[in-house]
């Protein structure tokens, strides 16, 4: 018992320093801008902070060494199938919360039609539009839209509409939608039949106390980091969403950390042709 304890204590403790430079960027922000738009504010400069690493964070990036911590490039390559997964991305493609770009260089040229990245927070916008200048056979191929994914209105002036898409790239967002079910219902739709959906996301854990933890950690983790909610049933939402062909589909099982509050779940699955 004493062991479990333990075990659960260092899980539930091992994010303290994402929320500490939170926290920093929080209070920052609010000394330089005010309340305007704060907490947009305070995730754009900690996610283009973490995204591009600075010498001060050589120390949590050693010590945090999970892709929800510094660099997120790198612990995505290092720990996770993202790189492989957006290489993937072929035809006609939509990004889900693209923030400052991290995905962009993954992105096989060669293989796209265009791309269009919906990242809702205006504050990393510039970031994002930097990024794509930055890559020369990209800029042509990527559109950035400064929208939510439920705005009809902003998907359809770019085309996007029922059936129009190849590839649609999910890569830890879905924790900070309204309606993680609504969101994957309408991806589902906008997939032509034959499109694939390319995820890595965090999802509810499986342990009743941890599923509590992650729900009790949420009331200072969102605010700080963009709306990302833990114990979000992303799983659930992905597959309920409509008919897929599972090409891959994985997920931790809990046996080497089962009070992890930030379980993964990955895959690419095919939107069935009817």
């Amino acid at each position: 018992m004493a062991i479990d304890i333990k075990a659960r204590f260092t899980s539930y403790t091992e994010r303290w320093m994402l929320l500490w430079i939170g926290a920093k960027c929080l209070f920052a922000e609010l000394l330089s801008g005010g309340f305007s738009n704060l907490l947009d504010r305070t995730f754009a400069k900690l996610y283009t902070s973490l995204s591009t690493p600075q010498q001060n964070f050589t120390r949590l990036s050693k010590t945090l060494t999970t892709p929800t911590g510094p660099d997120f490039a790198k612990c995505e390559a290092d720990l996770s199938p993202v790189p492989r997964y957006v290489a993937l991305a072929d035809g006609v493609t939509l990004e889900l919360g693209p923030g400052c770009g991290t995905q962009l260089p993954r992105f096989n040229p060669k293989n796209l039609t265009h791309v269009y990245g919906v990242e809702p927070n205006a504050e990393i916008i510039p970031a994002l539009r930097e990024k794509i200048e930055s890559l020369l056979e990209i800029r042509p191929l990527y559109t950035a839209i400064n929208a939510s994914f439920e705005d009809e209105t902003a998907l359809k002036a770019n085309g996007i509409v029922d059936g129009s898409l190849d590839t649609v790239v999910c890569m830890q967002v879905l924790c900070s939608v309204a309606d993680a079910k609504d969101v994957m219902k309408r991806a589902h739709r906008l997939l032509k039949p034959g499109g694939q959906f390319l995820f890595w996301e965090h999802t509810a854990s499986k342990d009743r106390v941890t599923v509590y933890v992650q729900h009790l950690w949420n009331i200072i983790w969102s605010p700080l980091l963009g709306g990302c909610a833990m114990g979000v049933d992303v799983e659930t939402a992905i597959m309920s969403a409509g008919a897929w062909d599972i090409v891959e589909l994985g997920r931790d099982d809990g046996s080497e950390r089962p009070y992890n509050l930030l379980p993964r779940v990955w895959g690419r699955l095919v939107k069935v042709e009817k």
